[in-house]
C-alpha cells in the first residue's frame, strides 16, 4: 500500500468497503425476493388452492343439503322450486370453482385429485336431476330410494375426494412454508455470514491502512528525535512512494546536509585554529625582531651620548688653546661656531633616537599584547 498516496489509498480503501456494502445489500435484496418469491407461490397457490377447494367443498355439502330439503319439502311445490334455483346456482358455482381449480393445476397429484372430484361431482349432479324430476313427478319413494343409494354413495365420494384434496393443498402448503423457513434461516446464517466477513474485511482494511499511516510517522518522529539529540547515524529509509515516505527521504537529506554542513564547520575551525596559531608565531618574531631594533637604537643612542661627550671635551680643550694661540683665535671661534652647531644637531640626534627607541619600546610591548590575546 505504500506505492499509492494517502489520498489514493483512502479512496481505494473507502471504495472497497463500498463495494462490500453495496454487495451485502444486493445479497440481502436478492435472499428477501426469492422469499418473496416464495410468498407469492404460497399465495397464488397453496392459498387460492385451499380457497377454491373449500369453497367447491362448500357448495357440494350444499347440493348434498339440497337433496335432503328436497325429499322434506316434497309436498310443497315453491319449496321445491326454491330447490332447484338453488341447485342450479350452486352447480354454476361449483363448476366455476372447478374450472378456476383446473386452470390454476396443470398437472400432478392434486390435479388427479380434483379431477376425480369433479367425475365424482359429475356424476352426482344427473342424480339430483333425477331427484328433483322424482319429486316433480310425486314419485317419492323412488325419490327417496335414489337419495339414500346413487346420491348418498357419489356424495360420499365427493367428501373423500374433497379431504383428500384438502390433504393435499395442506400438504402443499405445508411444503411451501417450509421452504419459506429453510430459505429465510438459510438467508439469516448467510447474511450474518456475510456481515461478519464485510465487517471483518472492513477492520483488516481499517487497520492496514492505519498501519502504513501510522509506522512511517513514527519512524519519521524516531529519525526527528534522533537528529534533535544529535545522533546523525543513518537510519534505513523503507520503499514507498506516499507522502510518509517522502517525509522519511526529506528527513534522510536533513540529516546528510547537518553531517556535512557540521563537517565543514569542524574544518573551518581547524584552519582557524591553524591561522591563529601562525599569526601567533608571526607575532612573537615580530615582537623579538622589534626588540632587536630596540637594542641596536639603544646602542646607537649610548654611542651619540660618548660622541657627544667627546665633542664637549674637544670644545674645552680647544677653548684652552685660545689663549695660546691668538693666530688661530678666529679660526677657533669659527671652528667653535661650527662645533656649537655640530652638537646642536647631534643633541636633535640623540633626542629624535630616544624618541624613537621609546617609540619602539612601545610598539614592543603592543606587539606582545597582540601577541598575548591571539
Amino acid at each position: 500500500m505504500r506505492r499509492f498516496k494517502i489520498t489514493l489509498r483512502l479512496v481505494i480503501c473507502f471504495a472497497i468497503t463500498s463495494l462490500l456494502m453495496v454487495a451485502l445489500g444486493a445479497f440481502c435484496l436478492l435472499q428477501m425476493q426469492a422469499i418473496r418469491t416464495q410468498g407469492e407461490a404460497v399465495e397464488s397457490g397453496a392459498l387460492p388452492s385451499i380457497a377454491t377447494a373449500d369453497a367447491i367443498a362448500i357448495g357440494l355439502v350444499k347440493l348434498r343439503s339440497e337433496t335432503t330439503r328436497l325429499i322434506a319439502n316434497a309436498d310443497d311445490p315453491g319449496a321445491v322450486i326454491n330447490s332447484k334455483i338453488n341447485v342450479e346456482q350452486l352447480r354454476n358455482e361449483v363448476e366455476k370453482g372447478f374450472s378456476e381449480y383446473l386452470a390454476r393445476v396443470q398437472s400432478g397429484t392434486e390435479h388427479d385429485s380434483i379431477v376425480a372430484l369433479q367425475d365424482a361431482y359429475k356424476a352426482f349432479m344427473p342424480g339430483l336431476q333425477d331427484q328433483i324430476a322424482l319429486i316433480e313427478q310425486n314419485k317419492l319413494d323412488e325419490a327417496r330410494m335414489l337419495a339414500n343409494t346413487m346420491l348418498s354413495l357419489q356424495g360420499d365420494l365427493m367428501d373423500m375426494q374433497v379431504q383428500l384434496l384438502r390433504e393435499l393443498n395442506k400438504q402443499s402448503a405445508s411444503t411451501a412454508v417450509e421452504a419459506a423457513s429453510a430459505s429465510y434461516e438459510q438467508t439469516r446464517i448467510i447474511a450474518l455470514s456475510a456481515i461478519g466477513l464485510v465487517l471483518a474485511l472492513t477492520l483488516l482494511l481499517a487497520w492496514r491502512l492505519s498501519v502504513s499511516i501510522i509506522h512511517p510517522v513514527l519512524q519519521a518522529l524516531h529519525i526527528a528525535s534522533t537528529i534533535a539529540d544529535g545522533d546523525l547515524s543513518e537510519h534505513p529509509i523503507p520503499d514507498g512512494k506516499d507522502e510518509t515516505a517522502q517525509l522519511l527521504i526529506t528527513l534522510g537529506r536533513m540529516r546528510t546536509n547537518l553531517h556535512s554542513t557540521i563537517d565543514h564547520i569542524y574544518a573551518a575551525a581547524a584552519q582557524v585554529s591553524q591561522s591563529v596559531q601562525e599569526m601567533g608565531s608571526i607575532a612573537e618574531a615580530s615582537a623579538l625582531n622589534l626588540q632587536l631594533q630596540n637594542n641596536e637604537i639603544e646602542q646607537a643612542a649610548v654611542a651619540v651620548n660618548q660622541m657627544s661627550q667627546a665633542a664637549i671635551e674637544v670644545a674645552g680643550n680647544a677653548s684652552n688653546t685660545v689663549t695660546e694661540s691668538e693666530a688661530s683665535t678666529r679660526a677657533a671661534a669659527q671652528g667653535q661656531d661650527k662645533l656649537s652647531a655640530t652638537i646642536l644637531s647631534i643633541k636633535e640626534l640623540t633626542e629624535n633616537v630616544l624618541d624613537s627607541s621609546h617609540q619602539a619600546q612601545g610598539l614592543a610591548e603592543r606587539t606582545q599584547s597582540i601577541s598575548s590575546i591571539l
